[in-house]
């Protein structure tokens, strides 16, 4: 798919921005790490810092290319007809499920640290397409289609699990402002008159929707949610000439820094192994592999869908989505804003779960032969 030409390149972008970060908090780079993050940067009348702009305006773009691709797929991809949206959609639920149940069995529930549960949670999709681009050239092209499809669709529970657990409580009149931008969003996307001017058309969305981002931030509230109903807004005719314009920008300068930033935290006197959360974060991969395996098989004998995908492919595919990273770090930093000591060991756990999911998932896919080859 176009949408995900780069996702490799991508990919060595943001291990490459993490391990800078990582580097940079330390090491005496440190100063230099926090003046790039508190640069000032002017938005639309407010003031914000470099960090504080990439958390409130740049992630959501990230996420708006998600509720894009989830239009595409649920439209003409493969989640379409719905029917075939059950198999992957049920790996997702438990894929999701799984690593969180984990989680909570090593730290307990109704505690602090406990609050972590989400962080294992989501499969990022440009680690887990990036290894199955490089390693599994020999699988079907239906496991290339559930890898994207759960992983989509588990992204969309992530942002609805953020947008639960991390928002403020809603102020009407912001709320409100807030509908009234994304109904202008959708008019000038879906205009048909405006479509024969495409700047004037592409000017009043970023308009509008920066617009439905800016009231989201001011009411409290986690503009992900809203950036991925914007997406979903978006005609399925003009998706990908959307996609095109906008990822290859979004992965390789807002994603990047928000490696930086997110990855940026100092490891001095913290202990591997000290702490439950990181024991609870590092289950991610086992969690990932029973759940969207189990989701899968479970969904295949319910409906029949995706016949064409065997067990002995669906595992490299599942393996792949114990690779975390920007939900799991966004996550992180909601999570333990209070506590630097869990957010450094679900930040190191979510570091070393991803690795071990990219190593066996390319070495499964790599010793994947279809049926009948020598």
């Amino acid at each position: 798919m176009k949408f995900w030409r780069v996702e490799a390149n991508a990919a060595y972008a943001l291990v490459a921005a993490a391990i800078l970060g990582i580097l940079a908090a330390n090491t005496p780079l440190i100063g230099v790490l926090d003046a790039v993050r508190n640069v000032d940067v002017i938005f639309i009348g407010a003031r914000f810092t470099l960090e504080g702009w990439i958390y409130s305006f740049g992630l959501p773009v990230f996420f708006f290319l998600v509720g894009l691709e989830l239009k595409r797929e649920l439209r003409v991809g493969e989640l379409s007809p719905i029917k075939r949206a059950v198999v992957p959609a049920l790996a997702a639920t438990l894929g999701v499920a799984f690593p969180a149940l984990a989680y909570l069995s090593v730290v307990g529930g109704g505690n602090p640290i406990s609050a972590g549960w989400a962080i294992p949670t989501a499969t990022d999709v440009t680690f887990a397409l990036a290894a199955f681009t490089i390693f599994g050239k020999a699988l079907p092209q239906s496991a290339r289609s559930f890898l994207l499809a759960y992983a989509v669709i588990d992204d969309l529970i992530a942002v609805l699990i953020i947008a639960a657990l991390f928002s403020e409580p809603i102020q009407p009149e912001y709320f409100a402002l807030v509908i009234v931008w994304v109904a202008l969003f959708a008019l000038a996307a879906r205009s048909k008159r405006l479509a024969t001017r495409g700047w004037i058309q592409a000017a009043l969305m970023v308009a509008t929707g920066v617009g439905a981002i800016y009231f989201t931030n001011v009411n409290g509230l986690q503009p992900t949610l809203t950036a991925v109903i914007l997406g979903l807004l978006v005609p399925t005719t003009r998706t990908q000439r959307i996609q095109d314009a906008i990822h290859p920008l979004v992965s390789f300068t807002v994603m990047p820094l928000f490696a930086l930033f997110a990855a940026g935290v100092g490891f001095g006197g913290f202990e591997v192994g000290s702490s439950p959360v990181f024991w609870a974060v590092l289950l991610r991969p086992v969690g990932k592999l029973i759940g969207i395996t189990l989701g899968a098989e479970l969904g295949k004998r319910l409906i029949g869908g995706m016949p064409n995908l065997p067990l002995r492919a669906i595992v490299p595919a599942a393996l792949l989505g114990g690779a975390g990273f920007t939900v799991a770090l966004l996550v992180s930093k909601y999570a333990f804003t209070l506590d630097p000591a869990a957010q450094l060991a679900a930040v190191a756990a979510t570091f070393i779960a991803t690795a071990i999911s990219l190593v066996a998932g390319g070495l499964a896919l790599k010793a994947y032969k279809p049926i009948g080859h020598n």
